[in-house]
């Protein structure tokens, strides 16, 4: 489920259970409990894209740099950015409807729980660089997968062709383009994941790979399932 499905089910859910106890489309109670949401989400798409990551470097047993957590922290100014001014844009337009001015103040400080999930990916990526290990086979869905030749082969049996390269690609635009409803985003993904699909140097494909995982940041739970396949691929290049 995407964040954006997962915020508007848990304010639906508030709306409802504020409704039951009377308090209205205006009252504070509701401002205070979105802003909790928002809260909540912010932080957890930050929590996902830093465990992609974590996820991809470990299996290849490399150090993670200081890019990666800037790339982090750059997406949680964004992201903050993006919800607080789309809740000041959404009470205005309640206050508009209802004709009732809305106290949007507490959006203005939208953010505290990303600074704590911040600190949070922080120490985990301290730790994880305190104790490397060593990389493991990629799993999906409890399959273990190696690229060999260009190609996903299942467990060490490597004459079994159950996915090749293209058509892991291509599985992954399709996910993408049907999870991603808004074009310029869709199309930014889309665009890391062609630079991923035509790379053949190694050392340049970790780093489309981490702008790729970077672009579906809010997609995170969509992609997950593929990182392994994707990361393993570096193996088979140069």
């Amino acid at each position: 489920m995407q964040m954006n499905e997962v915020r508007n089910n848990k304010k639906l859910e508030l709306r409802g259970e504020l409704g039951q106890r009377g308090h209205g489309a205006s009252s504070s109670a509701r401002m205070i409990g979105e802003i909790e949401i928002e809260e909540d989400c912010i932080a957890d798409l930050l929590r996902q894209k830093a465990e992609l990551y974590l996820d991809a470097y470990e299996r290849k047993g490399l150090t993670i740099g200081p890019d990666v957590l800037k790339d982090i922290a750059h997406s949680q100014v964004e992201i903050t950015a993006a919800r607080k001014s789309a809740s000041i844009g959404e009470a205005k337009l309640l206050g508009m409807r209802t004709n009732r001015p809305q106290n949007m103040t507490g959006y203005g400080h939208l953010g505290k729980k990303a600074s704590v999930a911040m600190k949070e990916i922080d120490a985990k990526i301290d730790l994880y660089n305190l104790t490397p290990e060593s990389p493991e086979p990629m799993t999906i869905n409890n399959i273990t997968y190696h690229l060999v030749n260009s190609r996903v082969t299942h467990g060490d049996d490597n004459s079994v062709n159950i996915l090749n390269e293209k058509e892991l690609f291509d599985r992954l635009a399709s996910v993408i383009s049907g999870a991603v409803a808004d074009v310029a985003e869709r199309q930014e993904i889309l665009e890391r994941l062609d630079e991923l699909r035509t790379e053949k140097s190694g050392t340049d494909y970790l780093t489309k790979l981490a702008k790729f995982v970077s672009a579906a940041g809010t997609i995170a739970q969509v992609i997950g399932p593929y990182l392994p396949a994707l990361t393993e691929k570096v193996g088979a290049l140069r």
